[in-house]
């Protein structure tokens, strides 16, 4: 994946984890007559006090042949990695998600 994708993928993460402050879970849905994808929000942050995750967990996770994570969970333990990611997640250039991203979108 390239930096401008991560970048993208990244931003729609966070939107996601955001949005997720005010929904009943932080699992979405996007169907196409070909199939579905699952959006999960991000769960690496999370206190001991919100286990177990909310059952769309589980169904989106039993329902997907394929499970895709940002970055690998044992991969933020290593510090460069953890740096990169970081680094990946911000814009350097003065511009904000706004300059980005419609609103439409």
């Amino acid at each position: 994946m390239n930096y401008r994708a991560l970048r993208f993928v990244l931003s729609l993460i966070f939107i996601f984890t955001a949005a997720g402050a005010w929904a009943q879970s932080s699992v979405w849905v996007v169907s196409a007559s070909k199939g579905k994808v699952y959006l999960a929000g991000s769960v690496h942050m999370l206190r001991p006090s919100d286990h177990p995750l909310p059952e769309e967990f589980a169904r989106a996770y039993d329902s997907s042949e394929k499970v895709v994570f940002e970055v690998l969970p044992n991969e933020m333990e290593k510090k460069e990695n953890a740096e990169n990611f970081l680094r990946a997640s911000v814009y350097n250039d003065g511009t904000s998600l706004r300059d980005h991203i419609s609103p439409a979108a």
